[in-house]
């Protein structure tokens, strides 16, 4: 889904994620191992976007930044925005206003050098063992010059951080022939896109199909990952438990393309308490506010949850907006 991205590591014949173009690693040479050991940003400003040929805008101005080794939930009802979100931070789509900006360390720099996407669909050789598949990945991603040597060691240390070696010898299976478990495919699907060890990793509901357990052993791996190697994260999170959601740094919730919070998770039932909307005990505070933003149902119609705008930058938590209905604040982003 991130046309461009060096690190998209299939080629466009059926091994692709659907959606997703796969491109040569770039010529740009990056000490990766160097890099990942550096703290560096990643910030967005104004980001924002509009259908093709209408005036309906998809998603309204969205700022905000996260450090290495931060993980940032993109949440949401469907249609609120969260893949076109994804969709022009991860520069695949254009930002409608002229004036947005992305930036990794203050200076412009080009996604398919530093990124990678997790694709919501497992597409994987079928027939292929676990190692083979993410060694085919490393062929295709990898300068053609990396020594034999190199390359296995980097597959070796990509099996043993998402926690395959015991299943490297077994098949991925397909519909013809059982193989390895769900829960096991979707990390040897994030293990085919940090091959190389990205600086900024895209998750297009990387626990999606996934029972809760499995679900949160995936996110858990990823949160280690992102510590591990220093990597920004952002994924989109579709009904998360309350352990998985507390593995989060940071979440944005969108609705109707605006930001209702954007903020640290742990900050998530103070600000709605704050503003008439407590969590109620035993609650999961993401299912609480995704009930209370949902404007699919008509409980949440009149609910009078302002907007906390995009331009709020992630570390910004604890500013005051003024109250406003639903309805209201989805036709104008209430600025801060």
């Amino acid at each position: 889904m991130y046309q461009g991205l060096s690190h998209s590591l299939f080629p466009p014949f059926p091994v692709v994620w659907n959606g997703c173009d796969w491109t040569m690693a770039s010529e740009k040479k990056i000490d990766l191992e160097a890099s990942s050991l550096s703290d560096h940003i990643l910030e967005w400003k104004g980001l924002a976007l509009r259908a093709p040929k209408s005036d309906k805008v998809i998603l309204h101005s969205q700022s905000g930044s996260l450090r290495s080794g931060e993980l940032l939930a993109v949440m949401g009802p469907s249609g609120a925005g969260k893949t076109s979100f994804l969709d022009v931070v991860g520069q695949r789509v254009l930002s409608s206003d002229p004036g947005a900006s992305i930036t990794f360390d203050g200076q412009d720099f080009s996604m398919r050098d530093l990124g990678s996407c997790v694709a919501q669909d497992d597409a994987l050789h079928g027939f292929l063992s676990v190692k083979d598949n993410i060694r085919y990945s490393a062929l295709l991603s990898l300068p053609h010059d990396t020594p034999t040597d190199v390359m296995d060691g980097i597959v070796k240390k990509t099996l043993r951080s998402l926690g395959l070696t015991d299943v490297r010898k077994n098949r991925i299976g397909s519909h013809f022939r059982r193989g390895i478990s769900g829960g096991q495919k979707r990390r040897v699907t994030i293990a085919s896109s940090v091959i190389t060890q990205p600086q900024i990793l895209l998750c297009d509901e990387p626990m999606s199909g996934l029972d809760s357990a499995t679900g949160y052993q995936v996110a858990s791996t990823i949160k280690r990952l992102a510590q591990e190697t220093n990597t920004i994260v952002l994924a989109s999170v579709h009904q998360p438990n309350f352990e998985t959601f507390s593995l989060f740094d940071h979440v944005l919730f969108l609705a109707g393309g605006h930001c209702v919070y954007q903020g640290p998770i742990d900050g998530v039932v103070s600000y709605f308490e704050k503003i008439g909307y407590p969590c109620p005990p035993h609650r999961n505070p993401a299912d609480h506010v995704i009930n209370i933003i949902n404007t699919d149902f008509d409980v949440a119609e009149d609910t009078g949850v302002p907007i906390r705008s995009g331009s709020n930058n992630l570390q910004r938590h604890g500013s005051h907006t003024p109250r406003v209905s639903l309805p209201q604040a989805l036709s104008a982003t209430v600025r801060l």
